[in-house]
């Protein structure tokens, strides 16, 4: 009796956990959603639209003040050639700032190196005025979709990163560190928020952690501090902290 009274316990504490951390996942995914509309851009664009440019995109294209200058480092052999072609006709078309070549890194060497584009796969390079970036992509035969083209936009045009700060330390918050997935069967690990940091870090923000036992202060410069899940009350130093950053503009988000 004793064990089925243990386990139906066991039981109610996993509900209860898997429950706050889908409240969490809900609330972190707004808050992500929120931050993006003002930029004018969704993290969930599909990989999938080769003939039509998602309204995202043609919102960031539109915007352009000044020339993007699109370098493809493909080959008409390469297989990714056609698929990389159809996207930089889809973001030439959507404005008369984005311009695009193709280059071959074996005839124009001198180029490829300018652009570090000395590896032996193909790759894509914007460039704006005297910056430039790689195209990144985590595809296994490294042709980038229209969501890498896009990120690497946001990247290269918005400049300064946003700076989002999460607290961490001893009052059993979520980790943004952890890259599980959300229901993985550690117990522990109930969010998986590392994969919602990652996601954000290819928006161009810096995700931080800010530890109120050692560090003195919030950084001023913080676009927002995250409080999520906290499972300890915080000492009023803390509290003082925190409260000393709201005091002075800044935003908090407690879950």
């Amino acid at each position: 009796m004793t064990s089925l009274k243990q386990a139906q316990t066991f039981r109610k504490q996993l509900s209860k956990k898997a429950m706050m951390s889908l409240v969490m996942v809900l609330a972190i995914l707004a808050l992500i959603q929120l931050i993006a509309l003002r930029h004018n851009v969704r993290i969930d664009m599909t990989r999938n639209q080769r003939h039509t440019l998602s309204p995202q995109s043609k919102k960031i294209l539109e915007n352009l003040q000044s020339d993007i200058n699109a370098h493809a480092f493909f080959t008409e052999d390469d297989i990714g050639f056609p698929v990389v072609k159809n996207l930089l006709d889809q973001y030439s078309h959507e404005s008369k700032h984005f311009h695009y070549d193709f280059i071959d890194q074996d005839r124009e060497p001198q180029v490829a190196r300018k652009y570090g584009a000395t590896k032996y796969y193909p790759v894509v390079v914007l460039e704006q005025e005297d910056r430039h970036l790689t195209v990144a992509t985590d595809d296994p035969e490294n042709i980038p979709s229209e969501f890498d083209f896009t990120n690497t936009l946001i990247k290269l045009t918005r400049g300064e990163k946003k700076k989002i700060i999460y607290v961490t330390g001893l009052h059993g918050e979520i980790d943004f560190a952890d890259m599980s997935l959300p229901g993985s069967g550690n117990v522990q690990s109930r969010l998986g928020a590392g994969i919602l940091k990652s996601r954000l870090e290819t928006l161009n923000y810096d995700i931080l952690p800010l530890n109120l036992a050692q560090d003195t202060s919030v950084p001023s410069d913080a676009d927002i501090v995250i409080i999520a899940g906290p499972e300890v009350e915080f000492l009023e130093t803390e509290i003082n902290m925190l409260r000393n950053y709201i005091e002075n503009g800044g935003n908090l988000l407690a879950l």
